[in-house]
């Protein structure tokens, strides 16, 4: 209902039209009483044509007052679920980045592109179908009680059957729903492993066994979405065969009444056209339940991931200019109470380079990702120009930060699309300014199509040299006052690093550089270095950087 907000007034709209329609049934009975006991009998022909002329009008006022409510309903559970997505896209912008690494992207995929639609099918059969069948099935039963108490007795005989029938079905229709999804999850998780590792399956050779275990996916998703769409046919087929024996019965019973002459024709015939319409109402509102209860499983799931807990690590308002200088005091962090970092300081002023060392797994990564705002600490403070993080609008922080991770994010898309993805735009002259100093204006030269070249999902069709470089020139298009490199020399030359970092100089010379590596040349960069050993840091102080009146020396900064 939230997502209905601003648009609740066009859903009332819209079940007041679907009472109008009703008002528009009621009098049909009466007129085909009327057409059968007074105008067909007595041989008034003016007035069985103008019967008949006013019972199309009137059926020509309800398919155009249906096909407007059914305009209405699209236009608001249309945008309800519009919104709904982009809730959904919020959150995922929002929930902590622990959850998001560790949660199955299909399955998310599935709830945000599946989930919705089902959604949307739900809410389009609730407005436009159940709720106005529901209300001319109760208009109607009224209709039928007063026109023959007796034949209504046996149109109501079928209700708990109709019940019954529910209960058993929905129940297992929601099995098979569950079903349904869980197959669709393997089987999208399955498309998106095709894609990813297409170069891996070919260079092993394993394109049977891969087929082979994709079929197994695809089988299952066949299977179960047969015997959902089936289970919902039958659904829809039992409720009608119930509704169409009870006619027939209504009809059996109606005509030895009429051959008694205990009722008339024009009373079986009107007490008749009134239970048909009473069965169509009863159908759609049949017809359209398992939607509903299919929908309303995929509701949950949304429901679910919409409320999972945690927001941004930060939720501070104070608007600043960052200025590239960032400092760790006494940082103390963990994964699921595994310590990995023990009282860490580490600085870095406006304007300094400094490199970042150690073993694998020693928390490198993780001093990024908890410098980037992405984590935050269990206790210790993180400092941006002396501010704490607490207090900062951290998009201001993030805006000036450029990030060249160790594996970087190519999309598929143009050279230029790639290098200017960002928040602000980006002119050709600075595009090709960063491109030049990333070193790839060689490669760009070379293409026919200049920035405007396609590099394919993945950026496939270039090399990892060149996917590094298009990504640094991406990080540096921005101007940052800080720029992160997460191991730049796994796909670059240290002469050609180093090449690099002189012309990033050259440019901005004010701006503050953290390059985490094992590379020792690139190392030897830094104005600081500082090695990540067992959740602690240890500092020193490089030839580059005129040395304290203590002399160049290793400073331990953990008590």
């Amino acid at each position: 209902m939230a997502f209905y907000s601003g648009a609740r007034r066009w859903v009332g709209l819209a079940i007041l039209l679907g009472v109008a329609e009703l008002a528009m049934v009621v009098p049909v009975p009466i007129l085909i009483r009327s057409l059968f006991d007074d105008a067909i009998r007595n041989g008034r022909v003016r007035q069985v044509v103008e019967t008949v002329l006013l019972l199309a009008g009137l059926r020509l006022l309800t398919t155009a007052s249906g096909l407007y409510l059914r305009r209405l309903s699209l236009a608001t559970t249309k945008l309800a679920v519009q919104r709904m997505r982009s809730a959904l896209l919020e959150k995922m912008y929002s929930v902590p980045h622990a959850w998001l690494q560790r949660t199955d992207h299909a399955a998310l995929h599935t709830t945000i592109v599946q989930e919705t639609e089902r959604v949307d099918m739900m809410s389009n059969s609730l407005v436009a179908l159940l709720i106005p069948s529901a209300l001319t099935t109760a208009a109607l039963a009224v209709i039928l009680f007063l026109l023959s108490p007796r034949l209504f007795l046996i149109v109501a005989a079928s209700a708990p059957v109709l019940y019954a029938v529910h209960r058993i079905l929905a129940g297992r229709l929601r099995i098979r729903t569950d079903r349904f999804r869980s197959a669709f999850e393997s089987f999208s998780a399955g498309v998106m492993f095709v894609l990813r590792t297409m170069d891996l399956t070919r260079a092993s050779a394993a394109e049977g066994s891969e087929l082979a275990r994709q079929r197994a996916f695809t089988t299952e998703l066949r299977e179960s979405s047969s015997r959902m769409a089936w289970l919902q046919s039958a659904y829809g087929g039992i409720q009608t065969l119930v509704i169409s024996l009870v006619m027939l019965v209504v009809l059996a019973v109606g005509g030895v009444e009429v051959s008694r002459g205990e009722t008339s024709l024009g009373q079986l015939a009107s007490f008749y056209v009134a239970a048909v319409l009473f069965a169509g109402a009863m159908n759609t509102f049949w017809t359209a339940l398992p939607t509903v209860v299919a929908g309303n499983r995929s509701l949950a799931n949304i429901d679910e991931l919409l409320y999972v807990e945690g927001t941004s690590p930060y939720s501070g308002e104070t608007r600043f200019t960052f200025a590239g200088g960032v400092q760790l005091a006494g940082v103390h962090f963990g994964y699921d109470d595994v310590p990995l970092l023990r009282g860490v300081d580490l600085a870095i002023e406006p304007g300094q380079i400094v490199s970042l060392h150690g073993p694998n797994g020693a928390g490198k990564t993780t001093i990024v990702h908890l410098l980037l705002g992405w984590q935050r600490p269990q206790s210790g403070a993180l400092l941006a120009d002396g501010r704490p993080y607490e207090s900062l609008y951290l998009a201001d922080l993030l805006a000036n930060v450029g990030l060249l991770p160790q594996d970087p994010v190519i999309f598929a898309g143009t050279i230029a699309e790639n290098v200017s993805y960002g928040s602000r735009p980006v002119s050709t002259e600075v595009m090709a300014d960063v491109i030049r100093i990333a070193g790839a204006d060689e490669l760009v030269g070379a293409l026919s199509a200049g920035m405007e070249t396609r590099i394919g999902e993945d950026g496939q069709t270039i090399s990892g040299g060149e996917r590094q470089r298009i990504a640094l020139a991406r990080a540096l298009v921005h101007e940052p006052a800080l720029l992160i490199m997460d191991e730049p020399t796994n796909h670059l030359d240290a002469s050609d690093f180093s090449a690099i970092l002189r012309r990033i100089r050259e440019r901005s010379p004010f701006m503050s550089i953290l390059i985490i590596s094992h590379d020792q040349s690139v190392i030897d960069e830094a104005d600081a270095v500082y090695r990540l050993d067992n959740g602690t840091v240890s500092r020193r102080l490089t030839s580059r950087r005129t040395p304290s009146s203590t002399g160049e020396q290793t400073v331990a900064l953990v008590k």
